[in-house]
């Protein structure tokens, strides 16, 4: 009956290992995939040097996509904008996950640009744009608000591996008194 309890441990604690391995290689996919981006250079303007005058900023971008998704899953938004000049534009942006502000461009004045962002955790996000012409004039944000939450399913899953993990724990230490 004991070596019957103990092969049935064997068994969930291999279970366990290849879902967490699995994770662990979800995670890994999306670091290196984040590295893949193409994020150019944030442009830092000094308008010291440059003689704006008459310039006008570009207006404020328009910003599309989806409004809610799940975690570990890839987004896609297209941002566009125009510059009354008709100067190249830099976007920066924001994720609203911690992951920082970033820029990339230029692009012309009112090409589509499609960015796209992978969230890893349950939440409510803003992503917050401006666009800045070459000669440095910005543009208010726009922003759009995303909500990231897993299926029901997957989070009924995820507490009952925790269950078992913790009832694994709980066999661990009672083998080791016994001893």
């Amino acid at each position: 009956m004991k070596n019957l309890f103990i092969q049935k441990n064997i068994v969930i604690l291999i279970i366990l290992i290849f879902i967490f391995s699995s994770i662990a290689g979800a995670s890994q996919v999306y670091s290196e995939k984040n590295n893949n981006y193409f994020y150019s250079q944030k442009y830092e303007f000094d308008e010291t040097f440059l003689d704006i005058s008459g310039n006008s900023p570009p207006e404020t971008p328009d910003i599309t996509g989806p409004k809610t998704g799940k975690p570990g899953v890839e987004y896609n938004y297209t941002i566009t904008s125009t510059d009354p000049d008709e100067n190249d534009i830099v976007y920066c942006f924001s994720w609203g996950d911690d992951t920082g502000e970033v820029c990339i461009g230029p692009y012309q004045s009112g090409e589509e640009v499609t960015i796209s962002h992978i969230w890893l955790e349950n939440g409510t996000y803003t992503i917050s744009v401006k666009a800045a012409d070459i000669l440095g004039a910005e543009s208010e944000y726009a922003t759009l608000t995303v909500k990231i939450s897993m299926s029901r399913s997957f989070a009924y899953y995820r507490n009952i591996i925790y269950e078992i993990f913790q009832v694994l724990k709980k066999i661990k230490s009672d083998i080791l008194i016994f001893k």
